[in-house]
Protein backbone atom coordinates (compact mmCIF):
# COMPACT_ATOMS: atom_id res chain seq x y z
CA UNK A 1 0.00 0.00 0.00
CA UNK A 2 1.84 3.10 -0.56
CA UNK A 3 1.42 6.50 1.35
CA UNK A 4 0.57 9.59 0.09
CA UNK A 5 1.89 12.90 2.34
CA UNK A 6 0.26 15.98 1.33
CA UNK A 7 0.83 18.79 3.59
CA UNK A 8 1.99 22.57 3.19
CA UNK A 9 5.89 22.48 3.70
CA UNK A 10 5.34 26.26 3.41
CA UNK A 11 2.86 26.46 6.59
CA UNK A 12 5.96 24.88 8.96
CA UNK A 13 6.87 28.56 10.33
CA UNK A 14 9.34 28.02 12.88
CA UNK A 15 10.98 30.03 15.58
CA UNK A 16 13.39 29.12 16.69
CA UNK A 17 14.24 27.65 16.39
CA UNK A 18 12.06 27.22 17.29
CA UNK A 19 8.89 30.61 18.97
CA UNK A 20 10.34 34.18 19.74
CA UNK A 21 9.39 36.81 21.81
CA UNK A 22 6.01 38.98 20.19
CA UNK A 23 7.29 41.98 22.43
CA UNK A 24 9.35 43.96 20.42
CA UNK A 25 10.75 47.40 22.21
CA UNK A 26 10.07 50.15 20.41
CA UNK A 27 12.64 52.91 19.20
CA UNK A 28 11.17 55.21 21.87
CA UNK A 29 9.30 54.86 25.44
CA UNK A 30 11.67 52.52 26.74
CA UNK A 31 15.02 52.84 29.20
CA UNK A 32 18.36 50.61 28.92
CA UNK A 33 17.60 47.50 31.19
CA UNK A 34 19.92 46.84 34.20
CA UNK A 35 21.12 43.02 34.24
CA UNK A 36 22.83 41.39 36.99
CA UNK A 37 24.79 37.94 36.91
CA UNK A 38 22.97 35.57 39.22
CA UNK A 39 25.24 32.30 40.58
CA UNK A 40 23.42 29.65 38.38
CA UNK A 41 25.50 29.42 35.41
CA UNK A 42 23.31 31.28 32.73
CA UNK A 43 20.89 32.82 34.95
CA UNK A 44 20.15 36.24 35.54
CA UNK A 45 17.90 39.12 36.62
CA UNK A 46 16.86 41.86 34.67
CA UNK A 47 15.05 45.08 35.33
CA UNK A 48 13.40 46.55 32.63
CA UNK A 49 10.48 49.62 31.69
CA UNK A 50 8.73 51.17 29.27
CA UNK A 51 6.76 54.45 29.37
CA UNK A 52 2.95 54.03 27.69
CA UNK A 53 0.25 56.23 26.37
CA UNK A 54 -3.11 56.00 28.72
CA UNK A 55 -4.09 54.96 25.28
CA UNK A 56 -1.94 52.23 25.41
CA UNK A 57 -3.56 48.72 26.89
CA UNK A 58 -1.12 47.76 30.47
CA UNK A 59 -1.08 44.74 28.77
CA UNK A 60 0.38 45.61 25.77
CA UNK A 61 3.34 47.78 27.70
CA UNK A 62 3.65 45.31 30.32
CA UNK A 63 4.59 42.95 27.03
CA UNK A 64 7.20 45.46 25.76
CA UNK A 65 8.98 45.55 28.60
CA UNK A 66 9.26 41.57 29.08
CA UNK A 67 10.37 41.64 25.22
CA UNK A 68 13.33 44.34 26.54
CA UNK A 69 14.33 42.02 29.27
CA UNK A 70 14.48 38.97 27.31
CA UNK A 71 16.37 40.70 24.43
CA UNK A 72 18.83 42.12 27.43
CA UNK A 73 19.49 38.58 28.90
CA UNK A 74 19.77 37.21 25.86
CA UNK A 75 22.82 40.07 24.42
CA UNK A 76 24.14 39.63 28.34
CA UNK A 77 25.04 35.81 28.41
CA UNK A 78 25.18 35.35 24.51
CA UNK A 79 27.20 38.21 23.56
CA UNK A 80 25.05 38.39 20.48
CA UNK A 81 22.99 41.45 19.25
CA UNK A 82 19.13 40.38 19.07
CA UNK A 83 17.77 42.86 16.04
CA UNK A 84 14.53 42.37 16.84
CA UNK A 85 13.23 40.02 19.67
CA UNK A 86 14.29 37.10 21.95
CA UNK A 87 13.23 33.28 21.96
CA UNK A 88 11.02 32.82 25.37
CA UNK A 89 10.54 29.06 25.90
CA UNK A 90 7.45 30.33 28.41
CA UNK A 91 5.86 32.27 25.25
CA UNK A 92 6.52 29.30 23.31
CA UNK A 93 4.77 26.71 25.02
CA UNK A 94 1.53 28.64 25.84
CA UNK A 95 1.51 29.58 21.80
CA UNK A 96 -0.72 28.73 19.02
CA UNK A 97 0.38 28.42 15.56
CA UNK A 98 -1.12 31.58 14.91
CA UNK A 99 1.15 33.73 17.42
CA UNK A 100 4.45 31.88 16.60
CA UNK A 101 3.86 32.65 13.00
CA UNK A 102 3.86 36.26 14.21
CA UNK A 103 7.04 36.79 15.99
CA UNK A 104 9.58 35.42 13.45
CA UNK A 105 12.42 37.37 13.72
CA UNK A 106 15.82 37.44 11.94
CA UNK A 107 17.43 36.89 15.21
CA UNK A 108 19.68 33.46 15.02
CA UNK A 109 18.61 31.20 18.36
CA UNK A 110 22.16 30.52 19.41
CA UNK A 111 21.21 31.73 23.07
CA UNK A 112 17.41 31.51 23.89
CA UNK A 113 15.51 32.83 27.37
CA UNK A 114 14.37 29.71 29.43
CA UNK A 115 13.40 29.15 33.01
CA UNK A 116 11.38 32.40 33.14
CA UNK A 117 9.90 34.06 36.29
CA UNK A 118 8.45 37.49 36.30
CA UNK A 119 9.69 38.27 39.80
CA UNK A 120 7.57 41.67 40.13
CA UNK A 121 5.45 43.88 37.96
CA UNK A 122 4.15 47.47 38.87
CA UNK A 123 2.14 50.57 37.04
CA UNK A 124 3.05 53.64 38.45
CA UNK A 125 1.03 56.82 36.58
CA UNK A 126 3.06 59.89 35.53
CA UNK A 127 2.82 63.32 36.66
CA UNK A 128 1.81 64.72 32.57
CA UNK A 129 -0.19 61.72 31.67
CA UNK A 130 0.53 58.47 30.59
CA UNK A 131 2.27 55.94 32.92
CA UNK A 132 5.24 53.63 34.04
CA UNK A 133 5.66 49.94 33.87
CA UNK A 134 8.44 48.54 35.82
CA UNK A 135 9.23 44.85 35.73
CA UNK A 136 12.21 42.24 37.51
CA UNK A 137 12.24 39.17 35.42
CA UNK A 138 14.75 36.38 36.21
CA UNK A 139 15.54 33.63 33.95
CA UNK A 140 18.55 31.05 32.18
CA UNK A 141 19.61 31.37 29.12
CA UNK A 142 20.69 28.50 26.98
CA UNK A 143 23.66 29.92 25.20
CA UNK A 144 25.54 28.00 22.31
CA UNK A 145 27.76 31.00 21.52
CA UNK A 146 30.25 29.60 24.08
CA UNK A 147 29.75 25.63 23.31
CA UNK A 148 33.42 23.84 23.55
CA UNK A 149 32.76 22.40 20.22
CA UNK A 150 31.88 25.67 18.44
CA UNK A 151 32.16 23.34 15.03
CA UNK A 152 29.84 21.58 15.67
CA UNK A 153 26.73 22.86 13.14
CA UNK A 154 23.60 22.09 11.09
CA UNK A 155 22.30 22.71 7.96
CA UNK A 156 19.09 22.69 6.70
CA UNK A 157 18.11 23.82 2.95
CA UNK A 158 15.86 23.74 0.31
CA UNK A 159 15.63 23.48 -3.40
CA UNK A 160 13.75 27.12 -3.22
CA UNK A 161 12.56 29.43 -0.87
CA UNK A 162 9.85 30.77 -2.88
CA UNK A 163 7.57 27.83 -3.78
CA UNK A 164 4.39 27.94 -6.06
CA UNK A 165 1.53 25.89 -4.53
CA UNK A 166 1.04 22.06 -5.88
CA UNK A 167 5.58 22.22 -5.97
CA UNK A 168 6.81 19.42 -5.00
CA UNK A 169 9.88 19.79 -2.85
CA UNK A 170 12.63 17.82 -0.98
CA UNK A 171 15.01 19.07 2.03
CA UNK A 172 18.16 18.28 3.11
CA UNK A 173 19.87 18.52 6.01
CA UNK A 174 23.45 17.81 7.14
CA UNK A 175 25.48 17.95 10.82
CA UNK A 176 29.18 18.49 10.84
CA UNK A 177 29.41 16.05 13.22
CA UNK A 178 28.03 12.41 13.86
CA UNK A 179 24.38 12.77 14.88
CA UNK A 180 21.02 12.29 15.17
CA UNK A 181 18.52 14.44 12.99
CA UNK A 182 14.78 16.06 14.52
CA UNK A 183 13.28 18.29 12.11
CA UNK A 184 9.60 20.05 13.14
CA UNK A 185 7.65 22.56 10.64
CA UNK A 186 4.75 24.77 11.88
CA UNK A 187 2.05 25.72 9.85
CA UNK A 188 -1.03 28.33 10.72
CA UNK A 189 -2.93 25.00 11.70
CA UNK A 190 -0.85 22.59 13.38
CA UNK A 191 2.75 21.31 13.54
CA UNK A 192 4.14 18.02 12.07
CA UNK A 193 7.27 16.27 13.05
CA UNK A 194 8.79 15.46 9.52
CA UNK A 195 11.75 13.91 11.09
CA UNK A 196 11.81 11.38 12.36
CA UNK A 197 8.37 9.61 11.26
CA UNK A 198 7.35 5.85 10.60
CA UNK A 199 8.73 5.46 7.49
CA UNK A 200 12.21 7.24 8.70
CA UNK A 201 12.67 5.91 12.05
CA UNK A 202 16.25 6.33 12.49
CA UNK A 203 17.59 9.69 11.67
CA UNK A 204 21.18 9.23 12.63
CA UNK A 205 23.95 10.95 9.98
CA UNK A 206 27.19 10.46 9.49
CA UNK A 207 29.55 13.78 9.91
CA UNK A 208 29.04 16.41 6.29
CA UNK A 209 26.59 13.64 5.00
CA UNK A 210 23.24 14.68 3.83
CA UNK A 211 19.79 13.35 4.97
CA UNK A 212 17.02 14.22 2.25
CA UNK A 213 13.21 13.77 2.89
CA UNK A 214 12.21 11.97 0.94
CA UNK A 215 14.98 9.97 -0.34
CA UNK A 216 14.27 7.83 -3.32
CA UNK A 217 13.19 4.61 -1.65
CA UNK A 218 9.93 6.72 -0.02
CA UNK A 219 9.68 8.49 -3.02
CA UNK A 220 9.23 5.20 -5.18
CA UNK A 221 6.86 4.10 -1.88
CA UNK A 222 4.43 7.31 -2.51
CA UNK A 223 5.57 10.13 -0.03
CA UNK A 224 5.38 13.41 -0.93
CA UNK A 225 5.92 17.12 -0.04
CA UNK A 226 3.94 19.11 -1.61
CA UNK A 227 3.45 22.90 -1.15
CA UNK A 228 0.25 23.86 -0.43
CA UNK A 229 -1.58 27.86 0.45
CA UNK A 230 -4.84 27.71 2.93
CA UNK A 231 -8.16 28.54 1.47
CA UNK A 232 -8.24 32.38 1.03
CA UNK A 233 -4.75 33.45 0.70
CA UNK A 234 -2.21 34.26 -1.72
CA UNK A 235 0.85 33.67 -0.40
CA UNK A 236 2.10 32.37 3.33
CA UNK A 237 5.14 32.65 5.07
CA UNK A 238 6.61 29.55 6.88
CA UNK A 239 9.58 27.56 8.22
CA UNK A 240 11.56 24.25 9.43
CA UNK A 241 13.79 23.91 12.31
CA UNK A 242 16.50 21.47 12.78
CA UNK A 243 17.66 20.28 15.66
CA UNK A 244 20.81 17.56 16.32
CA UNK A 245 22.46 15.71 19.06
CA UNK A 246 25.35 14.40 18.93
CA UNK A 247 25.98 10.51 20.17
CA UNK A 248 23.39 8.39 21.40
CA UNK A 249 20.96 11.52 22.93
CA UNK A 250 17.43 11.30 21.33
CA UNK A 251 14.16 13.19 21.68
CA UNK A 252 12.09 10.85 22.51
CA UNK A 253 8.80 13.05 23.54
CA UNK A 254 8.52 14.56 20.00
CA UNK A 255 8.73 10.79 18.26
CA UNK A 256 5.57 9.70 16.63
CA UNK A 257 3.23 7.91 18.89
CA UNK A 258 2.26 4.13 18.27
CA UNK A 259 -0.12 4.06 14.86
CA UNK A 260 0.86 7.49 13.90
CA UNK A 261 2.82 7.87 10.47
CA UNK A 262 4.02 11.24 11.57
CA UNK A 263 3.77 13.09 14.76
CA UNK A 264 1.22 16.11 14.12
CA UNK A 265 -0.61 18.41 16.92
CA UNK A 266 -3.29 21.14 15.86
CA UNK A 267 -2.61 25.01 15.60
CA UNK A 268 -3.39 25.15 20.06
CA UNK A 269 -0.88 23.03 20.52
CA UNK A 270 2.05 23.89 18.60
CA UNK A 271 4.02 26.01 21.08
CA UNK A 272 4.17 22.90 23.44
CA UNK A 273 5.61 20.72 20.87
CA UNK A 274 8.65 23.03 20.54
CA UNK A 275 9.10 23.36 23.95
CA UNK A 276 9.33 19.93 24.01
CA UNK A 277 11.68 19.70 21.22
CA UNK A 278 13.73 22.39 22.78
CA UNK A 279 13.63 21.92 26.27
CA UNK A 280 15.85 19.24 26.87
CA UNK A 281 18.59 21.12 25.54
CA UNK A 282 19.02 22.28 28.62
CA UNK A 283 20.00 19.53 30.57
CA UNK A 284 22.48 18.60 27.16
CA UNK A 285 26.14 20.32 27.09
CA UNK A 286 25.79 23.11 25.08
CA UNK A 287 28.65 20.97 23.04
CA UNK A 288 26.35 18.03 22.33
CA UNK A 289 23.43 19.66 19.90
CA UNK A 290 22.81 22.01 16.96
CA UNK A 291 20.44 23.44 15.19
CA UNK A 292 19.24 25.74 11.75
CA UNK A 293 16.32 26.98 10.28
CA UNK A 294 14.84 27.59 7.10
CA UNK A 295 12.19 30.35 6.42
CA UNK A 296 10.02 30.18 3.12
CA UNK A 297 7.27 31.20 1.05
CA UNK A 298 4.90 29.71 -1.09
CA UNK A 299 2.37 31.65 -3.48
CA UNK A 300 -1.05 29.80 -4.78
CA UNK A 301 -1.76 29.37 -8.89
Amino acid sequence: MSHFLRTSLCRWCAVIAVALAASVAHAAGYEAPQVRKLDRKGTVEVRAAVVASDDEAPSHARGRALGLARQAAVEFVGGVKVKTGSLSFEQVRGSDSSELLQVLTSVRADALMVEEELVSSRTLPLQHGGYRVEIVLRGRVLDRTSASDSDFETELVLPETNLVEGEEVKLSVRASKDARIYVIGITDDGATVLLPNSFHKDTRVRAGRWLDFPDEVLHEKGIRLVAEVPDGKRRVREALLVVALKGRRTLDSVKPRRGESFRQVHANESGALIADLLQPLLDIPSSEWSFDQVVYEVEAR
